[in-house]
This record gives structure tokens, C-alpha cells and sequence, in this order.
């Protein structure tokens, strides 16, 4: 949390869950978060355990594993790795207040087993159900935190979140220009964290958790007047200061009971008749407040909503409704107000049909389908985001077909999008997965993109006009072999976007 949007990348070829961090111009440096997650797909990021720092969980396809890696010293130097569950084909990883306690619950979803589950993290927060665990975009009702109702958009945190209701005409905050009325995606200040690692390397160092010694190589940790070599078990055991006994040590790492944050016993499964899943992430689609889940199956050709019911413990879920059966080899979709009415669209992006589609709703779950385009050549990655500040929320895709990042602008007219795309990167070889996020903090949305087929993590600055003329590498070759997904988040509290 130093204010710079960060990186997390997953590369599949050399099975690493990564943090690139920012040093607020678009300059990005590697810390190793685990190199054991076979043929990981999918990453996401956000405070898991509700102690003020950012937390990873990963899911990988060969073993698949579903898991969360603890942010240990809140700088993302020392993390520790959690299994939540061993399925069939870990596919992607989302996440969202289900149960509305407070903290961020975890959507996974399994590819063989099509399904789609919630793991409900358990915090203070379970117990105390008070509106100091409220979080930005909602507010206490009496008896739960809420989501922020259309027309209204989150202030503050804890006992002081609250709903604010949106200007007429456009929603201003500072840094933020949003079509109203959801004002959606609006970010508080985070507060910086001065103090540097528990265990640091000198400034003229970088840090190797193989041989735990301060070399040429940015990763592990070390005591700083202490550079005795000493051995661990794999690159994912991180090292930590104990300041009692005053030596590093190596921290235990996977292999441990399921940890104390999600349980096994503690989970939803949505659906298991999502076929062929790949893809869930929560909104609200129906404006009563609790969030729902809107999937991706490939095999069935569906995108999908399951409605929130409510329940306690934790909430049950409506079989699958339709929003369409006739994406064919449906890969990807995300939620966003697209038209500027309040309430949550979607968007979604098909591999054998090459198309890139938005669903118009209703305000009560009723979707009405708008073709934007039949040139995504295999639809991978879809981001979306404000990109040329005209107040209209614009997509950027993926496209593994024709090794394309494009982006596709709305003119503003109820969603209407220009017809033809703008080729942002027609290089990206076997392009996976877009990303919008303000890279080199001048307040414009940027491009960042992971392509499987050269190992690449790049990103493109936006000019400040919504064009990304200039391809910034930021990883290449083996650190980031098989490269697939990646979020933007300040993972390291510096005020930057890390990846």
C-alpha cells in the first residue's frame, strides 16, 4: 500500500505466483511468492484476513490446488502459502463479500468439476458483525454491511463508510471521473506504511531465497549484517527476522492443515453444472444489496447469473439463470455498469465465435444481448475501464487468435461501441489476459497484459487521449515462462499499482 499499482502474475510454465512491484513510473522489479502452483491460471488480490495488507490466492490446473498466500510483513516481501482446497483443474479466482460480514470471500472455480464455489474467509469480523468491519462501497444496515445502493457510491472504511449519493451529471472525486448513478470503483486513500521489511537486504542488494544471502537476485529475505548462507527446501520457503532469537530462519511453508482463514467446511458450491467452468466474479445484479455471481462455461457455451437468496450462516444460491447459451466456448466475462443507468452489466468474450458481447440489464437480472464485435480472434482477457476520460466506461480484450491487445471505445450513446477495434499490440503472442490500472500514477488508465506463447508481462502507458502507442516490457523469457494472468494492486503499500 504505497500507492503505486503493483503487479501479481502467474506464469504457467514455470508455475510461479509473482509480485512485480512499482516504483510509480511503470519500472518493475520481481519478488517471488511461490514457484510450486502446477500450471497456474488465475490470480487475484485483496485483503484476505482483514489485517490492513494486501493478500494473494492462486488457481492451478495440473495439481489444482486452490490457494491464498499471506502477506506476512504487509510489504509483500515475506509471504505464506495456504491450501484451500484440492480439486479437479483449478481454473480462475475471484473474489467479494458474499455473506456482507465485512471481509472478502473467495470465489474458485474447477474446470473438470464445473463448478463454481465460495469459501467464506472467517475473520473478526464473522464474530463481531459490527460497522467497524464495514469496507469501502458499503455501509452498516443495522445487522450487516451493505452494498451501496444505485445512485450512491462508498466513502470511508470501517465505522465511518458510508453512501454518498452522486452528482446529477458526473461524479468528481478526486483522481476519479464516473458516469452516475453507481460511481462505481472508486478508491479511498491508502494509508503509506513507513516501515521497511521485518528482513532487508542492504540498499546496494537484492535478495535470493535459495541460498538466503543478499545477491544480484530480488528475491527472499536476509538479516542485513548477517550474510551466512543457509539452506531451504525450495524457493517458496521464505525467510523471516525473528527478533527474539535474532537469527533468519526458514518459515514453514505449504503441506500444513487447512489454515484457520478458509476451511473446506466453511464454502458454497454455486453450481457444479457450469460446464466446462472458467470464469465467476461477483456483483450485484438485481439492486438488493447482496452480491450475486455471473460465470463463464466453455462446454455448455453459457454465461450465467446465480442469484443470492440470503441465508446464515452464509447465503444460498438459485440454480443458473440465463443471461446466454450461445457463446460458443464462452471463456471470460466481468461486470460493469456500461451504460450509465446504475445498475451492473456484463461483459464477455467467446473463443470459438470470436466475439465480444455486453448484456444489457434490466436492473432486476433481465439481459438483454449486444454484439460488439466478431474480430476477437479467440477471445481471452477482458478489461474494462474509463480509458479516453470522456466518463464512459471503454473494453480493452485479449485475443490468443491474433496475438492482439485491442480496445474497443464507447461513444456514449446506452453502451453503443465503436465497431472497429484499435489495435493496442498485435505482438502479444498467445495473449491471455488484459488489465486496466494507472501504472505510472498521471491519473490515466493503462494497459497491462500477460501473452503465454513468448513469456511476456508488458505494459502500455495511455497517452492521455485513450491511444497506448509505446509497449513497455516488463518481464520477458524465463521469469515469467508461460505468462497467463495478472491483477494490478498495491501489494507493497508504496502508493503504486504492482503486478
Amino acid at each position: 500500500k504505497d500507492g503505486h499499482n503493483d503487479l501479481v502474475v502467474a506464469s504457467n510454465g514455470n508455475d510461479h505466483v509473482s509480485l512485480w512491484r512499482n516504483d510509480g513510473t511503470g519500472n518493475f522489479t520481481k519478488t517471488l511468492i511461490y514457484d510450486s502452483a502446477d500450471f497456474v491460471l488465475s490470480v487475484t488480490a485483496v485483503d484476505f484476513d482483514h489485517d490492513g495488507d494486501i493478500d494473494v490466492a492462486s488457481a492451478s490446473f495440473f495439481d489444482g490446488y486452490i490457494r491464498w498466500y499471506e502477506n506476512l510483513d504487509g510489504q509483500g516481501y515475506e509471504w505464506q502459502n495456504h491450501t484451500i482446497y484440492v480439486g479437479v483443474q483449478g481454473h480462475y479466482v475471484s473474489h467479494g463479500d458474499m455473506d456482507g460480514d465485512g471481509d472478502d470471500d473467495l470465489i474458485a472455480v474447477t474446470h473438470a468439476e464445473n463448478t463454481v464455489q465460495i469459501f467464506y474467509a472467517e475473520t473478526e469480523c464473522d464474530a463481531l458483525r459490527v460497522p467497524e468491519c464495514c469496507q469501502e462501497g458499503t455501509q452498516w444496515n443495522g445487522t450487516a454491511c451493505a452494498l451501496c445502493p444505485m445512485g450512491t457510491y462508498g466513502v470511508g472504511n470501517g465505522v465511518d463508510a458510508r453512501c454518498e449519493d452522486c452528482p446529477i451529471n458526473t461524479c468528481i472525486i478526486p483522481g476519479r471521473k464516473l458516469v452516475p448513478p453507481t460511481c462505481g470503483g472508486i478508491t479511498g486513500c491508502s494509508d503509506i506504511d513507513e516501515s521497511l521489511a521485518m528482513c532487508f537486504c542492504p540498499e546496494d542488494s537484492s535478495k535470493d531465497p535459495a541460498t538466503d544471502t543478499c545477491v544480484a537476485c530480488p528475491e527472499g529475505q536476509v538479516r542485513p549484517d548477517i550474510a551466512e548462507e543457509r539452506g531451504v527446501d525450495t524457493l517458496g520457503n521464505y525467510t523471516a527476522w525473528e527478533e527474539i532469537q535474532g537469527i533468519c530462519a526458514p518459515r514453514q511453508d505449504d503441506g500444513a492443515p487447512l489454515n484457520t482463514v478458509f476451511t473446506t467446511d466453511r464454502r458454497t458450491i454455486v453450481t457444479n453444472q457450469a460446464m466446462g467452468s472458467r470464469c465467476a466474479v461477483a456483483a450485484d445484479f438485481d439492486g438488493d444489496g447482496m452480491l450475486d455471481i455471473v460465470s463463464a462455461s466453455s462446454n455448455d457455451n453459457a454465461v450465467s447469473w446465480f442469484k443470492n437468496l440470503g441465508g446464515s450462516p452464509h447465503p444460498e444460491f438459485s440454480i443458473k439463470k440465463k443471461i446466454t447459451w450461445s457463446s460458443l466456448g464462452s471463456r471470460i466475462v466481468t461486470a460493469a455498469d456500461i451504460d450509465g443507468d446504475g445498475d451492473q452489466d456484463v461483459v464477455g468474450a467467446s473463443y470459438y465465435d470470436s466475439s465480444l458481447r455486453w448484456f444489457e440489464n434490466d436492473g432486476t437480472g433481465v439481459f438483454t444481448e449486444h454484439l460488439i464485435s466478431s474480430a476477437v480472434n479467440e477471445g481471452q482477457g477482458v478489461a474494462v475501464a474509463d480509458l479516453d476520460n470522456d466518463g464512459d466506461p471503454d473494453i480493452a480484450t485479449a485475443s490468443s487468435g491474433d496475438n492482439t491487445i485491442a480496445v474497443f471505445k464507447n461513444i456514449g450513446v446506452n453502451g453503443t461501441f465503436c465497431e472497429i477495434k484499435e489495435v493496442v499490440d498485435d505482438n502479444a503472442i498467445g495473449a491471455r489476459t488484459v488489465v486496466a490500472a494507472d501504472l505510472n500514477g498521471d491519473g490515466w488508465a493503462d494497459l497491462a497484459s500477460a501473452s503465454k506463447d513468448d513469456d511476456t508481462v508488458a505494459w502500455y502507458p495511455n497517452d492521455g487521449t485513450g491511444h497506448f502507442p509505446t509497449k513497455i516490457i516488463v518481464s520477458q523469457g524465463e521469469e515469467s515462462t508461460g505468462a497467463y494472468s495478472l491483477v494490478a494492486a498495491d501489494v507493497d503499500k508504496d502508493g503504486h499499482n504492482d503486478l
